[in-house]
């Protein structure tokens, strides 16, 4: 169950994210009006082998993504800003998270949860900051102002949100690993 578990996290945060880029490359197309034309194109002639290869280039995409949105969210959210050391204990992040999953495995797992779903919401975040400058770019070569507006309100509500929530879950994650430090450091007085 915990593999199937694993595999879950990973469609969410790296092959969905890598899909929703290469739909969101394709509205570039000038003679795309609407994406719901191409989605009805796509669903009426994809086969099971196009539909697994755009699923493996997703994930490939989706692990690209994954390494730009992490050094994005260094740069502009600062979420790596505070000292890589706590007050009470000298030791490092990667020591702390460590000694987390040797001592508290059932906090190590809701602390790597956390981390997954941050994960995909800077991935998904990504996504959608491209789609909204792909929306912005369509809406001026375009007929149809009304449906890109639509995307353009849409991305950008969604960049946001899914950005806010990235940070609701890296705080809770390194909460989680500063409480449970405290706890194991209390313990062994």
């Amino acid at each position: 169950m915990e593999y199937l578990k694993d595999r879950t996290f990973e469609l969410f945060r790296y092959t969905l994210p890598g899909v929703f880029l290469i739909f969101s490359i394709f509205l570039t197309d000038d003679r795309i009006e609407t994406p719901w034309i191409m989605l009805q194109v796509i669903m009426e002639e994809i086969s099971l082998p196009a539909l697994l290869i755009l699923i493996l280039v997703g994930f490939i995409f989706g692990l690209v993504i994954d390494q730009i949105s992490g050094i994005l969210t260094r740069v502009f959210w600062k979420s790596h800003s505070r000292p890589n050391y706590s007050s009470d204990l000298k030791i490092t992040n990667s020591q702390k998270l460590a000694l987390v999953r040797e001592k508290s495995p059932s906090n190590y797992k809701i602390i790597e949860n956390s981390n997954a779903f941050k994960g995909m919401c800077d991935n998904l975040a990504f996504v959608f900051f491209v789609l909204f400058l792909i929306a912005s770019v369509r809406f001026f070569s375009s007929g149809n102002k009304y449906f890109w507006v639509f995307i353009i309100l849409v991305s950008i509500i969604s960049f946001l949100s899914l950005c806010l929530k990235a940070r609701k879950y890296s705080r809770w994650a390194k909460q989680d690993v500063d409480s449970v430090i405290d706890m194991i450091n209390d313990k062994s007085l």
